[in-house]
């Protein structure tokens, strides 16, 4: 079946394809999996892309897709940064000038949380902002601050005390995975892979 180009976020890519390519590569030994793992948007037809599995809003009303599933999104710090911040506050203050933002979408800038009984929205603010999801999970991670983030991306960091959860009555909408394709129909080889890799995935909602 030849190369599978598969087009996808740094994170994803490390956190949630790499670890079955290997299983996939025995499975299927004629398709030769290229992961054009980016944070930027990419032109698929020009990239020669035949699957792109995009994490948040659409906005290619010419490409074909399908939802996959979802992740939650969870608000997260250091253990460090944990411990300064005052649980007693509204979580607004509290998150005041605390945040590290990913600057690759509107969704990294403007926070909307739902609670136990309410929701609140507001423009994160902090000392430092990231153009890649793995960045702005090693920055939470070195105690820059408080980064809300898909729980794919943090699941091994909280189950290893390198993160814990702040605040986890808290979250973030859920963020959608879709898998994208520019043909009419999804390619053979692409629906092999999406077909083997989608069960693998830690989606909180399918």
């Amino acid at each position: 079946m030849g190369r599978l180009r598969v087009s996808t976020s740094i994170a994803f890519a490390t956190d949630e394809v790499a670890p079955h390519v290997e299983g996939f590569l025995a499975a299927f030994p004629r398709v030769r999996p290229d992961l054009a793992a980016t944070d930027a948007r990419v032109d698929a037809v020009a990239e020669g892309i035949d699957l792109i599995l995009r994490l948040g809003p659409l906005n290619d009303s010419a490409m074909t897709g399908r939802r996959v599933g979802a992740y939650q999104r969870w608000l997260v710090a250091a253990p460090e940064v944990m411990a300064t911040l005052d649980d007693d506050a509204p979580l607004e203050d509290r998150l005041r000038g605390r945040c590290v933002t990913y600057s690759g979408s509107s969704l990294g800038m403007r926070w909307r949380l739902d609670g136990p009984e309410a929701s609140v929205s507001f423009e994160a603010s902090g000392p430092v902002t990231a153009g890649a999801g793995s960045v702005v999970r090693s920055l939470a991670m070195a105690g820059a601050g408080v980064a809300l983030m898909p729980s794919f991306a943090v699941r091994g960091e909280l189950a290893g005390g390198r993160l814990v959860r702040v605040a986890p009555e808290w979250s973030g909408p859920a963020i959608d995975l879709t898998a994208l394709w520019t043909h009419r129909e999804l390619p053979r080889k692409a629906r092999v892979f999406l077909d083997y890799l989608s069960p693998l995935l830690t989606l909180d909602e399918r």
